[in-house]
Order: C-alpha cells, then structure tokens, then sequence
C-alpha cells in the first residue's frame, strides 16, 4: 500500500514550495525574511533563501535548544519531530525514556550517527545537513545541498557521508531523485548519481561495512518501490537496481543488521501490519526473498517512515507518523516478531530516528 496519507502531506509542502519559488527568487535576499530563529547555533552555514517559508518552519522558535549534561555519553535516542508545529530533534536516554535534550530550530527529516556519537540530520526544509557533536547544541559542520532537498542521511565508517534527495526545488514534479556524497569533513559534495527510471525521488540510504550504499526509492512507474547498490563513494557512477520477487508495497527504511544483511520495512496491505524483510546480500543484481521476516505486530494503523537498530542489534526504534493514537516510536525485538516492548509517544510527525551508540555493520 503506497504511503498516501504521508507521501501527499510531505509532497503538498514540496509542490508548494515550487509553485512559490519563482516568486520567492525574485525577493531580496535577506537571510532574516525566511523562518524565525531564535537560536542561531540551531541553523549554520548555508541557508538556501529561494526555499520559501511555507516549506521552511512556519513558527517562531521560542523554546531554545538544550541538553541535560548528565545524559552526554549515555545511550540516546534522537527522534526527528517534522510536525509542522513543533520541528526539532528530541533526544532521550535508551534507559528510561527520559527525555533529556532537544535541538530546535529546525526542519528535519532524516537522521543518522557515526562512531564517535555524532548527530547528522538532514534538514529537510532548509536544503543541507546538519552534524552536531555531542553535546548536540552547536553544529559543528554545515553541508549544502544545492538544488536538492534532502530525505535521509547516511554515514560510513569512514566518514563518508550520503544524502538520499527525495527531488529538486527547481523541478520537484519531475523525477529529480538522487543522491550526493560528501568526503569526510567536506562541506561540498563530490559527486552526486541518480536514476529518474528506477529511482526518480529517493527515501533512504544506509552504509555496509564495506562502505557500499543501499538506498530505496520510488520509481517513476506507478507502484514501484525499489531498492537499489551504490559503490565508489565519491567515484561512484550508478545506482544498481537490486531485483527482488517479493512483493514491495511501502517504503519505510533501510538499515544493515548485525549479521551483515539488509533489513528493510515492508507492508503488503492497507489494513495489515508491518514487517521487516530481511535479505542476504545480493548477488549479480538479485536479492532474492526475505530470509528472514519480521510481524511488527500492532502496527496496522501506523506509518513508519523509518527505523534504527540499537548496537546490539536485537532490538531497533521506529518513527512511526501516523499510529492509530498518534505519532510515535516504538521499540520491538529483531528478529523475533511481537508487539512493541517500549512507546515514546506525544511527537507532532515522529519521521527519523538514529541511536548512540549506533550498530556498526
């Protein structure tokens, strides 16, 4: 069941953006006339201005960013809050629930963490990625992002960094997908690649542990959603369609387990729940079927946009949209199926999460 609810609330605010383009370009430049920020720490660095407010924050901040100092160096939890009444990213002990921090001033959607605790966010509405070191209330490296606005983040080993862009301000109606790379502490990217075929607006991205990036995308056929291989990093070339014969109906994040396979949200039905399909690496182009699936049970009136395993990679958080009683996120066990063991809920549009430390494939 494609996402209509989701994809057409994030679509109606890109369209809009657009159609109002045109207009906002032939205003003056003056990097004040966009969302009101009150936290400037918040937002560094390029801040694209032809980007107009409706698709920007539309509120004045008025809660500053924070951090309880007795959290830095606990297992965390990020939640990207894209609600358009209240955009941050809040941060919580993996112990308790407890929220501790929140980085406001913002428009995210995408999260990711590397090794050393660091916090990538892709901050959708104003076109660039934001990394945070702990204890997440500076940015410490502004990445723009041209042209493109950006879905999810993603972080090698290495540092490399990938951006999955869902399309371009320019021509968002179109299929302008793609996805940029970003050598490590580089602001600009190296080299972007894309496919308007198989993969015309592009969702999410995660790195293996060879630095290979598996990304999923909607296709510009009806009722396409793919998965696709990119190597070479800054030289890469091609987004490689990775052909499955299992049914795919939904597009809700793709990460790499702890046995070095890739997990990817599924759900087949309108009123069926979710799963995760897991796979073998793939081999000559082909990832066959799940070896392994997931019942995220409970979740038949959710929307989950995306999910991040814990290191131990038994168990992984979701952000979940649009449950039955709100947006939320849930904790479930992996592999085994059942229901949710742990809900943070009261989020405005729960749609990325990323924990430290981070399961490193």
């Amino acid at each position: 069941m494609k996402k209509l609810m989701i994809i057409s609330f994030a679509l109606t605010l890109v369209l809009s953006a657009v159609a109002m383009a045109q207009y906002a370009a032939q205003q003056p430049d003056d990097s004040k006339s966009g969302a009101s920020i009150s936290n400037p720490d918040a937002v560094q660095g390029p801040i694209n201005n032809r980007v107009p407010e409706l698709f920007r924050s539309n509120h004045s901040v008025t809660t500053p960013s924070f951090m309880d100092p007795d959290a830095v160096g606990k297992p965390l939890i990020f939640i990207a809050d894209a609600g358009l009444e209240n955009e941050e990213v809040d941060i919580f002990l993996q112990s308790d629930r407890k929220m501790v921090g929140q980085i406001t001033g913002l428009s995210p959607e995408g999260l990711a963490t590397d090794a050393a605790r660091n916090l990538y966010i892709a901050n959708t509405g104003y076109m660039n990625i934001l990394i945070y070191a702990p204890p997440y209330q500076t940015v410490k490296l502004t990445l723009g992002d041209g042209d493109n606005i950006p879905r999810a983040v993603a972080v090698s080993r290495k540092g490399l960094v990938a951006v999955a862009n869902v399309c371009t301000l320019s021509d968002c109606t179109g299929n302008t997908g793609s996805v940029s790379f970003f050598a490590k502490g580089s602001t600009t990217a190296c080299t972007t690649v894309a496919d308007a075929t198989n993969f015309a607006h592009l969702e999410n991205a995660t790195f293996d542990g060879a630095g290979a990036l598996y990304v999923e995308g909607e296709g510009s056929a009806p009722d396409t959603w793919n998965i696709g291989k990119i190597v070479g990093g800054c030289n890469a070339k091609k987004i490689e369609l990775l052909r499955t014969p299992n049914l795919r109906r939904w597009i809700g994040g793709i990460q790499i387990d702890n046995a070095h396979r890739i997990a990817v949200i599924n759900k087949i039905t309108a009123n069926g729940p979710f799963y995760i399909d897991t796979y073998n690496p793939p081999k000559n182009g082909s990832l066959g079927r799940p070896v392994s699936i997931t019942t995220l049970r409970g979740s038949n009136a959710s929307s989950i946009e995306n999910f991040a395993f814990l290191r131990s990679g038994l168990d992984f958080y979701d952000a979940d949209t649009q449950n039955g009683s709100g947006s939320r996120s849930d904790e479930f066990k992996y592999p085994t199926s059942g229901r949710p063991i742990n809900t943070i809920s009261g989020f405005g549009l729960a749609w990325g999460v990323a924990v430290t430390p981070t399961l490193l494939p």
